[in-house]
């Protein structure tokens, strides 16, 4: 993965670059997914295109930041009560026993979830939005403005 990052890194260091410069980003690692998976929304294609208030990434935001794509993660989350677990790793403290394993069904549950909504954002962003899985991908993806979405477990 690591050469795909670097293979897809726009070259800004050798331009001349201000403080009004727009810097393109490209994020090594975001919950996005995870965080639309777990909604109470009733429509959390529309949330993600056309941005909302709670969550650190949708589209409005991106193109907003200079966010031009980045690692979306499928993440499988414990089925049981993670409160004690969030509030363990406060303090500077994170050395916390990890959730016992997930049952395979309900790690399927999510990840397929998962992928079914960034699917929906897809088709729905009329072209906005790019699935890329190799670094010409990327690439294009960003040449051509598009949101480049990079997918990893």
């Amino acid at each position: 993965m690591a050469g795909l990052l670097q293979a897809a890194v726009i070259p800004v260091a050798a331009q001349r670059v201000s403080m009004t410069t727009s810097i393109p980003i490209f994020d090594g690692h975001n919950d996005v997914l995870l965080r639309l998976y777990k909604s109470t929304s009733s429509d959390v294609v529309s949330d993600f295109l056309r941005g909302e208030q709670r969550g650190h990434i949708d589209l409005k935001k991106a193109r907003a930041g200079s966010f031009v794509g980045g690692l979306f993660a499928m993440y499988s989350p414990p089925t049981s009560d993670t409160g004690s677990f969030m509030r363990q790793m406060t303090g500077g403290r994170y050395a916390v026993p990890l959730p016992p394993p997930l049952a395979i069904e309900d790690a399927r549950k999510s990840v397929i979830g998962e992928l079914a909504i960034l699917t929906r954002i897809e088709r729905a962003s009329k072209g906005e939005v790019a699935v890329c899985k190799t670094t010409a991908e990327v690439r294009s993806a960003i040449g051509r403005g598009k949101l480049a979405v990079v997918l990893h477990l």
